[in-house]
């Protein structure tokens, strides 16, 4: 069967075939010997022909200097150990001079830093997940999650990002009639669970969907207009920002962005705080539409109220683009020690402590010592936030990107204060809570 198998490969060869094999152990270099098929091929092609071919002992590293020898009868493409090496890039390249400039000037100018052009999704995930920019744009580095067990038992409520998924299908239907119909439409696909559950638990979130909706209606009537997806093309600081600011509305008192969660917008004893982690990518296409030189207003609602950040000035707003890309270009490097929810934990909790402490600015020793301990509160909040606890996943365990830049919050807690605020310290600023309504003993209505 085998040497059938090996006919067929030979007689699928048309100009040229190759055969290859690990001729040295890769431990200890010691010979290893040749299939059966190919040393007998061998065999049959040295008695038949006079000039038969014999094997050439090819290097297997990409950084061999026999690639880069002239002479060696071996040529290359790998520009980079070129350049390493320091030799020529006509050698490198093993083609005409004309080609081989042409390659070395596509390369970046500059080696450890990134391409100087990023869209909208990029800087989004940065804010996202600034530890993720190290690992999977410099280094090109997947870290896949293992694959969760299908449930055993047969399903009578759905988690929470099963739930939200639901709630956004039901959001984007444009009328309450059509949600109804979504609505049934996901039921038969089984997306539901089984009977009486499926049908409460889908009665609940249309009725959340029905509440946001409604408060959505006055902004629809101050923005009637739909805007096309916004082309991007910002150049600042030898950076270009590309893309499309999309989700925009129009009206008499110019853009805004609207957003309908069907979750929760708000947090905290008595709903006295935004969901600052719901606003990342909002924020991102607020600052580039104000940058723009088009000032946007951007509002989230959801179940339990509104949040709303104002326009920014172009000034204010190309300054704190500059900011992300400063900053983009540090993450680039190596990851930044902070994490989204850890960060804003930390800035949450400093904001707190800034609320309750004392106005005046001559401050004594105790009230320095106040200061410190508040910092030391705050940097254990974010702990918290990053380790989890008994009936919470932390940050660090949901992410095998910080698990493999970061041991402990330890190693991230000396540098979080500075790109806490770097990253989100004006996200926390901008964000006003304008109306807010404490659903938790409403049915039906539950955050």
């Amino acid at each position: 069967d085998d040497r059938y198998l090996f006919l067929e490969a030979l007689l699928s060869a048309r100009d040229k075939l190759y055969i290859s094999w690990q001729s040295h152990r890769a431990t200890d270099n010691a010979e290893q010997p040749t299939s059966v098929l190919v040393s007998q091929l061998r065999d049959v092609l040295r008695a038949r022909f006079a000039d038969a071919p014999e094997p050439v002992l090819q290097p297997l590293q990409a950084f061999s200097p026999r690639y880069f020898e002239a002479g060696s009868g071996f040529s290359t493409y790998a520009t980079d150990w070129q350049r390493a090496m320091g030799g020529p890039a006509e050698a490198a390249l093993g083609v005409d001079g004309d080609t081989a400039i042409t390659a070395a000037a596509s390369a970046p100018a500059a080696p450890g830093l990134p391409e100087p052009t990023l869209d909208v999704q990029a800087l989004q995930a940065f804010l996202r997940h600034p530890v993720e920019v190290y690992w999977r744009q410099r280094l090109a580095v997947r870290i896949a999650q293992p694959e969760a067990a299908a449930p055993e038992d047969e399903p009578f409520e759905l988690d929470g990002l099963a739930q939200y998924q639901l709630g956004q299908a039901l959001l984007q239907a444009p009328d309450a009639e059509r949600a109804e119909d979504a609505l049934q439409s996901l039921q038969g696909q089984g997306e539901l669970p089984m009977a009486a559950f499926g049908r409460k638990l889908g009665h609940d979130v249309l009725h959340k969907a029905q509440a946001v909706r409604e408060r959505a209606a006055p902004w629809l009537m101050q923005y009637p207009e739909r805007l096309p997806p916004q082309a991007l093309g910002l150049v600042v600081d030898g950076w270009t920002v590309t893309g499309a600011l999309r989700d925009l509305r129009q009206g008499p008192a110019g853009w805004v962005q609207l957003s309908l969660q069907p979750g929760a917008v708000t947090h905290g004893k008595g709903n006295a705080l935004p969901r600052w982690d719901k606003w990342v990518n909002l924020w991102v296409v607020h600052v580039l539409a104000c940058a723009s030189a088009h000032p946007a207003r951007s509002v989230l609602l959801g179940i339990d109220g509104e949040t709303i950040m104002p326009p920014l000035s172009p000034a204010q707003a190309l300054a704190q683009l500059r900011q992300w890309l400063q900053a983009y270009a540090q993450a680039w490097q190596a990851p930044l020690p902070v994490a989204l929810r850890t960060g804003l934990a930390y800035l949450q909790a400093m904001q707190g402590a800034a609320a309750t402490g004392e106005p005046d600015p001559m401050k004594s020793q105790e009230e320095a010592e106040g200061d410190e301990s508040s910092a030391e509160a705050a940097l254990r909040q974010a702990q918290e936030v990053f380790d989890g606890g008994f009936s919470t996943e932390g940050e660090w365990a949901r992410s095998p990107y910080l698990q493999r830049s970061f041991e402990s919050f330890e190693d991230m807690a000396p540098n979080l204060p500075q790109w806490a605020n770097t990253l989100y310290g004006a996200l926390m600023t901008q964000v006003q809570l304008t109306h807010a309504v404490d659903v938790t003993e409403q049915p039906g209505e539950g955050a």
